[in-house]
């Protein structure tokens, strides 16, 4: 029997909004974690779904909070009322259309025990396609288990990784609740909090897959821009300055302006190398100016990025003549493509996401 007066180690959050058939999956693979160290909350922001309904058969579990919003908030602002509502001494997110893995909370919970003074731990992430139900890429930092300390350096080592709220689980006296309300208009508000906790306390990577992370869920996509262009560029953007926004007080030392500058030529990078939806695709569908000026705008470019365009540009076509060579192969000659791909991940030296 759960102790109700007992503070739970573990809040697992799950903030819902009309993916009633996905969160009972989600539900079920949190509930089937063994032990009572763990309360699992679920929020609803206001679905016209069944939500309610198909949260009902689990509220008999002392384990199990449920609330639902009068009012639809939001994603951001149902996420801090679900963060305000967890009573455990450390937090796992868990979105509403991914599931945790068997023995998933166990190894959290090793952490925890074999190292208290952490703050944040990170996992690897699989996503899965939700069209196809395949894996199509494996975000993971290191091929072995790894406690770093609190510096900025390591903090945007794993910052990249953060973009998802899933499988993270973070301190709950560490939540710097001015910086995420200061942002939290920010798409990518789960990097700027989980930043600012990275510099706060020790951190842990975990070298296994907790979650199974689901992309294409298109619930939220129309609250990101009206079409895949503008979704695109728009989560570019913001993932662009999420860097300055994490270390929005800090001095503007030499080693913070190197991180900064590194990390926003890394993102510019990514989005003139997308392979769709990004800035060949913006040219396209705009013109080469205007498409520059709102490059321009969307990421404050220094005159040094110029050149990264110009390079980037030129290579554009070269990239996607590989890229559907690349898918031609995987479809009419898959053991070769398995070998490329094994070649490339040990020239790598790590899983590259994305590259299957």
């Amino acid at each position: 029997m759960v102790d109700s007066t007992k503070t739970p180690l573990i809040s697992v959050l799950i903030a819902t909004y009309n993916r009633a058939n996905s969160l009972r999956r989600a539900i079920e693979s949190v509930l089937a974690q063994p032990g009572d160290f763990y309360e699992l909350v679920v929020v609803n922001d206001a679905s016209p779904d069944d939500t309610d309904a198909a949260v009902q058969p689990y509220l008999a579990d002392p384990r199990v909070r449920y609330y639902r919003n009068e009012v639809n908030l939001g994603m951001r602002d149902n996420y801090i009322k679900i963060f305000q509502e967890a009573r455990g001494d450390y937090i796992f997110i868990l979105t509403d259309d991914d599931w945790m893995v068997e023995d998933g909370l166990k190894y959290v919970v090793a952490v925890i025990e074999r190292h208290p003074e952490v703050g944040y731990i990170l996992s690897d992430l699989p996503t899965v396609d939700a069209r196809t139900g395949q894996i199509f890429g494996v975000d993971r930092a290191y091929a072995e288990d790894k406690l770093l300390e609190p510096s900025l350096e390591n903090m945007a080592q794993l910052l990249g990784l953060a973009w998802v709220l899933s499988r993270q689980v973070i301190r709950r006296d560490l939540v710097d609740w001015d910086a995420w309300l200061k942002f939290k208009q920010s798409i990518f508000f789960p990097v700027i909090y989980s930043g600012r906790a990275m510099l706060k306390a020790p951190i842990y990577y975990i070298a296994r897959n907790l979650v199974m992370h689901t992309w294409f869920n298109e619930v939220y996509w129309h609250k990101f821009g009206k079409d895949e262009l503008e979704i695109g560029f728009n989560l570019s953007s913001d993932l662009h300055q999420a860097m300055r926004a994490v270390l929005y007080d800090y001095e503007l030392t030499p080693e913070v302006r190197k991180i900064i500058q590194r990390w926003e030529r890394k993102t510019l990078v990514l989005y003139l190398n997308g392979e769709h939806a990004g800035f060949y695709d913006l040219i396209r569908a705009m013109g080469f100016r205007p498409a520059l000026a709102k490059l321009r705008t969307g990421f404050n470019l220094d005159n040094g990025a110029y050149w990264v365009i110009i390079f980037s540009l030129m290579q554009t076509p070269f990239r996607r003549i590989w890229i559907l060579a690349k898918s031609q192969m995987r479809q009419h000659a898959p053991n070769q493509f398995a070998i490329l791909k094994k070649l490339k991940n040990r020239i790598d030296g790590s899983f590259k996401p994305r590259l299957d």
